[in-house]
C-alpha cells in the first residue's frame, strides 16, 4: 500500500516530505555506460525540453495557482528547483517525460538523492534489491 509521506535524512537529521507516494520497486543497478548515456542525453536536451514542455501549458499552470512569474521561473531550473527522475536513471528510469517531475532543491531533491545514494552505494552492477521507492 502506498505511503503518502516520506521520512529521509538531510545533514543527519530526519526530514518528513509530505505528499510523496512510495511503492515497492525492484531496484536494479544499471551498467555505468548505460547510465552515462542516459545522463548525457538528459543534460544535453531532455531537461530543457521538459521545462519548455511544462512551462508552455500556461492555462493548466495557472489553474494550479502559478503566477506569470512562477511560470517564467519554470524555464530556469537554477532558481531552487530540479528536474528529477521519479525512477532513477541508475535503476530502470528513463528520460521519458512521464518519469520526470519538477521538485524543490531543499529539502526534496537533497533528501531523495540522499535516500537513493544510501541504497545504490552498496550495490554492484546488475544487483537487484526490493526497496520502498
Amino acid at each position: 500500500e502506498p505511503q503518502s509521506r516520506f521520512i529521509g535524512k538531510l545533514r543527519g537529521e530526519d526530514v518528513t516530505l509530505p505528499d510523496i507516494e512510495m511503492k515497492k520497486i525492484n531496484y536494479v543497478k544499471h551498467d555505468r555506460s548505460v547510465l552515462k548515456e542516459l545522463r548525457n542525453d538528459f543534460n544535453k536536451s531532455v531537461r530543457k525540453d521538459f521545462l519548455e514542455s511544462i512551462s508552455s501549458d500556461i492555462k493548466n499552470l495557472k489553474s494550479h495557482g502559478l503566477s506569470e512569474t512562477d511560470i517564467q521561473k519554470l524555464k530556469d531550473v537554477q532558481k531552487g528547483y530540479q528536474v528529477h527522475h521519479e525512477l532513477p536513471l541508475d535503476d530502470s528510469g528513463t528520460n521519458d517525460f512521464s518519469n520526470l517531475v519538477l521538485i524543490k532543491n531543499a529539502p526534496y531533491y537533497k533528501v531523495i538523492t540522499n535516500y537513493q545514494n544510501s541504497i545504490a552505494r552498496t550495490m554492484k552492477i546488475d544487483d537487484s534489491k526490493e526497496v520502498l521507492w
